[in-house]
């Protein structure tokens, strides 16, 4: 069965991407204060803005990408990637972080039946610390490279991925601009909205 999207679907949609990308947006400025800042460097908050803007950028990914597509979920991911211009090599589209996000309880599962020593979750100012630490012989919870922007982590078959996050975020900044002049040029609904800083 072929599905027909009209303006008005593509609006909710590119509404919801916005939302994602505005917040991934702050999430990730929050972030990089806090790691220029010695007292919250290697604290919990972090974690609660790295995985904040992991979730949002998770949730523009699953709107262009959807992994068990029924007829709307392609159709709409298919007008999406059209419209907003996503690239099949777009650093959004990438799965491991969202599956990071979202199998994450699986992980942990499996340190606890194979009884992990140790787990990494740290902040290491650049790759020499990965080296140091011997990050390849061990299980990792969250590690964030702070000089390249990059999060390390595990995928669900315990191999390490690393995703970088300044790529992610230049991508989502161009997706809601893309978004944000679609809504204004091509959307059959007419807004007032209060003026937005990003």
């Amino acid at each position: 069965m072929k599905i027909e999207l009209n303006g008005h679907h593509l609006t909710w949609y590119v509404h919801e991407i916005c939302m994602h990308c505005l917040g991934a947006n702050l999430a990730y400025r929050e972030l990089r204060l806090i790691l220029v800042d010695v007292q919250t460097r290697q604290s919990r908050l972090v974690w609660f803005q790295l995985t904040s803007f992991l979730h949002h950028a998770a949730m523009v990914s699953k709107f262009l990408a959807p992994i068990k597509p029924n007829a709307v979920a392609s159709a709409r991911a298919t007008a999406l990637k059209e419209i907003l211009d996503v690239e099949p090599s777009s650093e959004v589209l990438s799965r491991d972080a969202r599956d990071n996000i979202e199998h994450f309880d699986e992980r942990m599962d499996r340190w606890v039946s194979d009884s992990t020593p140790s787990i990494l979750e740290s902040v290491l100012d650049n790759r020499g610390d990965c080296d140091y630490l011997q990050v390849s012989e061990k299980r990792v919870k969250r590690l964030l490279i702070a000089d390249e922007m990059v999060f390390v982590s595990e995928s669900r078959d315990s191999s390490k991925f690393e995703v970088r996050l300044q790529s992610v975020f230049e991508e989502l900044q161009r997706i809601c601009t893309a978004a944000e002049q679609w809504i204004g040029q091509s959307s059959p609904y007419t807004f007032t909205l209060p003026k937005h800083e990003r």
